[in-house]
């Protein structure tokens, strides 16, 4: 009962890697997996696309990305380096990601997620 009060609460992610404005070329998690400039940063362990959601922008639709680093350095840098630049000539954006509290934590079970 002590952490029910979690249950909306979103905690930062330092490892994973929130993209937005991206092409349709890059609407794809095999792509993102083994494209430019994604892969210098580092090992990508996970790679979600919102392909569903997709809104209209300036050049088209443009789409969203959760990018899961190994390292949280990895990631780190991805954001500094990637956010507000031109990739397919469109204004990407990038942040850290965000999740909830594992529903086992909050009801004091052990939580088999990292």
């Amino acid at each position: 009962d002590s952490r029910k009060h979690l249950i909306d609460i979103r905690v930062l992610q330092k490892n994973l890697v929130f993209l937005t404005g991206l092409s349709s070329r890059l609407a794809d998690h095999d792509v993102i997996r083994r494209s430019e400039p994604f892969v210098s940063f580092g090992r990508i362990v996970k790679v979600v696309v919102n392909s569903l959601n997709a809104y209209n922008g300036v050049n088209g639709l443009s789409y969203c990305a959760y990018v899961t680093y190994h390292h949280y350095q990895d990631a780190r840098r991805c954001v500094l380096e990637v956010n507000n630049t031109y990739i397919d000539n469109r204004m990407v954006k990038a942040a850290f990601g965000t999740n909830k509290y594992c529903s086992l934590f909050i009801k004091a079970i052990a939580c088999n997620k990292p």
